[in-house]
């Protein structure tokens, strides 16, 4: 149905009174023969009219042009209140985030470049296993120009079931707790104050981990008991810990006084931390190879300050990007909805627009009127989202910079996220000015005689009534308007909502899903026992969890560091893990665990890094064994083995390997790691026979996979459900402020159509079911099309994140009822109470209403 050309009656008057003044003011300038405009214009050809009088006649088309143009903007004002104030809303959480965003990014780097200006981590360190040489690293160290300072930390980890914090034990924790005194040159370990923790006797202070998880507090008590020796110390301070303060880190330093260090230091085993500050210049990589074949770290894990400074990030990380990226997503629905907000208010005056044209009014003053408004609206807009990223930056800023540390990025905050504001805010300008060239390219003859802006098309309808017998009417039209082109924008606006609010959802369940644990190089297995004690101690272990009545079966592994020579010839190291990989065999990219004395799997940061696929063969060097008590010696010997899996690993770098037990058969090397893992027999309960283990086995950490996750990843998981939660928030909010935008403009558009229905007697519930039926197709489709981008693009995206951590091709473990019903079922009820929101202004509404 075309639309109609008649103006509104008060511009209909104002129109008529500036028309008969402007061709007053040409009559008074015509020649004798009097002021009729054929005349006037054949005056005109005959150089008759003044060009003073000319100059009259246009002054007066241009005021009356104005007062048209005041009168339009404050009409247009009056009948958009929804789309103005939904735009303005848009505008303001897309400002928001961006510059919540902005802020919280920067904030957390500065904090963090705080952190190490300070704390002065080390470039490099080697966790080493056992006893270091101390006069060979001594001799190795005074050769190299390249080390300005050493230091070789001792530690003392102290078994969870014998530590107890504000009076809960710490004996189903996955936390390895160690305590150290505080260093003096470098990797300090800093107060709540910034300055280097400091206890007296009988005091300590804890990791931040503990206050951020609400285990601790300062005044708490923590008891050590060692069999009838117990040691109490008293909180005093939590530390920042720049290499140990992330959730994923597992082992924490616990800093005391060197008076109860000694008391510590006669009941507790040690382990070492060789610690290298780096000469100016000196690249970390390289020493950490020249380290490594030093031979100073066969018993240990060796990493530099990158690796530090990752896991710090990712804290912070996945907040910043998940809301920088919904930022992104509402500006371009903002975008999407100013176009057609704009394309609607347009055709509403097009009447007006085409008679300013014919009498020549400046198609510049048009355009100033769109324009000024919808500045207006962005810079309103632009203004409340940004005093909303104020409190929210604050609120998420707190909880970044309590592992942290304050930041010292001064006003740059401030500054980059008021850039942010006015970037997205002239952007948005920017899109209005290029949409108003339409106004240039305007017809006023076409427009006037047509009532449209452009060629009138004719509108084919596929869906026939007559070829759809079985469905009412009402259905029919809803179905058939919802297949038409316009609805194009509400189905990529729909499209952009599912993906927000299911893609972080998704990232949540995966982390938190226990067979997340393939990813972290952990068996898919119900228990983890980890053995601090010797390998005698670990087959003790493993025969006590084999014999549990609630254990299904049982696999022992071990960990070593082993050289490994890439295909060209160098050599490089390995973290490999040796045992029966069909046991508890993770999720493999390509290939398969290996199963025989001549196989290995390697992860794909190992395979990229020595530069190997599936079938090449590697050549591992096993370490000379002195030999023992029922054990040969052997000498040093190089296996080779063949490439058969790759797998997906985001620990240790992401550069690890798996082999079988037979592989390495002979090596008598003490292990880095000794780790049991269990499956519960059928009916058993896993928590039950988790507890019955540590009783069994008092020096090990026992814990369910499931925990394993929930404590290692638990700062991160937290941080990620809070962004699910605001995306889901957004999504909603944002679909129920579209769909009632929409709703309220085709409601406005289609009201002759609406009354003649109504003037037919369709009543106002088969009305509502037609636009009912209408916008729940179009959500049908966009919730279809954005679980497909999801399911596709979304794990993409989300692999090509974890992919420098080791985790490349990640699948999403997904909740069914969460991701199928209940999500979509919320973004429906919003589009539903969208929709009958807007039909409550056609209830009255008949065929005469329009005449």
């Amino acid at each position: 149905m075309r639309r109609r050309t008649g103006l509104r009656p008060g511009l209909r008057d104002d129109l008529r009174q500036e028309s008969a003044r402007i061709d007053r003011s040409s009559g008074q300038t015509a020649g004798p023969a009097g002021g009729g405009a054929d005349h006037g214009r054949g005056s005109l050809d005959r150089g008759e009219w003044s060009e003073a009088n000319a100059g009259e006649g246009r002054r007066d088309g241009r005021q009356g042009g104005r007062i048209v143009l005041i009168r339009m903007l404050r009409a247009d004002l009056r009948r958009g209140v929804a789309q103005s104030a939904a735009l303005t809303v848009l505008i303001a959480l897309a400002v928001a985030l961006a510059a919540m965003s902005t802020t919280l990014g920067i904030r957390a780097g500065s904090a963090v470049n705080a952190l190490w200006k300070r704390a002065v981590p080390p470039d490099v360190a080697h966790m080493h296993t056992g006893t270091p040489d101390a006069n060979a690293l001594r001799a190795w160290v005074d050769r190299r120009s390249d080390v300005a300072d050493y230091h070789l930390m001792r530690t003392l980890p102290v078994p969870v079931q014998q530590l107890t914090i504000a009076g809960k034990s710490q004996a189903d924790s996955v936390l390895e707790p160690a305590f150290v005194t505080a260093p003096k040159r470098f990797d300090l370990l800093l107060g709540q104050d910034g300055k280097p923790a400091n206890p007296g006797p009988g005091e300590i202070a804890l990791p931040v981990h503990y206050k951020a998880q609400g285990a601790a507090a300062v005044g708490d008590t923590v008891r050590v008991r060692s069999g009838s020796w117990v040691r109490e110390l008293k909180v005093v301070d939590f530390v920042r810990d720049p290499q140990m303060n992330p959730s994923m880190v597992t082992s924490k330093r616990l800093v005391v006084h060197p008076s109860d260090f000694a008391e510590f230091d006669k009941r507790l085993k040690p382990e070492y931390i060789v610690e290298f500050r780096l000469a100016d210049g000196v690249e970390a990589s390289a020493f950490v190879k020249a380290f490594e074949s030093s031979g100073l770290s066969s018993q240990g894990i060796t990493v530099d300050t990158s690796i530090f400074k990752l896991m710090n990030g990712l804290t912070t990380v996945p907040v910043a990007a998940v809301a920088l990226l919904v930022a992104i997503l509402l500006a371009v629905v903002a975008a999407l909805v100013l176009r057609y907000a704009f394309l609607a208010a347009m055709e509403e005056d097009l009447a007006q627009i085409s008679v300013l044209k014919a009498i020549g009014a400046p198609p510049r003053g048009v355009k100033r009127l769109y324009l000024a408004k919808y500045s207006a609206l962005t810079a309103g807009g632009a203004l409340v989202g940004y005093l909303l990223s104020i409190p929210m930056a604050a609120q998420l800023s707190d909880a970044v910079l309590l592992y942290l540390g304050k930041s010292s990025a001064g006003a740059w905050p401030i500054l980059c996220s008021i850039a942010a504001a006015v970037a997205l805010a002239a952007s948005m300008v920017g899109f209005c000015w290029i949409l108003l060239r339409r106004i240039d390219r305007l017809s006023a003859v076409q427009a006037l005689r047509t009532g449209v802006s452009g060629r009138v098309r004719r509108r084919r309808h596929r869906l026939s009534l007559a070829s759809s017998r079985r469905l009412p009417v009402d259905v029919w039209l809803g179905l058939r308007e919802a297949f038409r082109p316009a609805n194009a924008l509400l189905l990529a606006v729909l499209t952009v909502c599912t993906i927000v609010l299911i893609l972080p959802a998704n990232v949540v369940t995966t982390m938190g899903d226990p067979g997340f644990a393939s990813y972290m190089g952990i068996g898919r297995a119900d228990l983890r026992i980890d053995v601090p004690a010797g390998s005698a101690d670990l087959d003790t272990a493993y025969s006590k969890v084999a014999a549990e009545a609630g254990v299904g079966r049982a696999v022992q592994m071990t960990d070593h560091r082993y050289d490994m020579r890439k295909p060209g010839g160098a050599w490089g190291s390995a973290l490999v893990e040796s045992g029966d990989q069909s046991a508890f065999s993770g999720r493999y990219l390509r290939g398969r665990a290996p199963a025989t004395a001549k196989e290995i799997a390697l992860s794909s940061n190992q395979a990229d890094e020595a530069k190997v696929g599936l079938g090449d063969v590697v050549d591992v060097r096993l370490p000379a064994s002195p030999g023992g008590p029922g054990r040969p010696a052997a000498a040093e010997r190089t296996v080779s083995l063949r490439v058969v899996g790759l797998y997906q690993d985001i620990t240790n770098g992401g550069k690890t390997a798996k082999t079988t037990e037979a592989a390495v058969a002979g090596d008598a090397s003490t292990p880095l790691r000794r780790v049991v893992y269990a499956d519960v027999a059928g009916g058993a309960d896993a928590k039950a026979t988790a507890q019955s283990l540590r009783q069994r086995l008092p020096g090990a950490s026992v814990a369910q996979v499931s925990e394993y996750i929930s404590q290692t990843l638990g700062a991160t998981l937290s941080q990620m459900r809070s962004v699910a939660v605001f995306s889901a928030a957004v999504a909603i909010a944002l679909a129920f402020l579209v769909a009632a935008l929409f709703a309220v403009l085709v409601v406005a558009r289609e009201s002759s159509q609406i009354g003649i229905q109504r003037g037919i007697g369709m009543s106002t519930r088969r009305l509502r079911v037609q636009y009912l039926v209408r916008f729940c197709a179009v959500l049908l489709a966009g919730v279809v099309l954005g679980t497909t981008v999801v399911e596709t693009l979304g794990e993409a995206a989300v692999g090509g994140v974890l992919g420098y951590m080791g985790a490349p091709d990640i699948a999403f473990m997904t909740n069914p009822w969460l991701v199928r019903l209940v999500l979509p079922g919320a973004l429906a009820l919003a589009v539903v109470a969208a929709v009958l929101l807007a039909m409550r202004r056609v209830r009255m509404t008949t065929v005469l209403d329009r005449e």
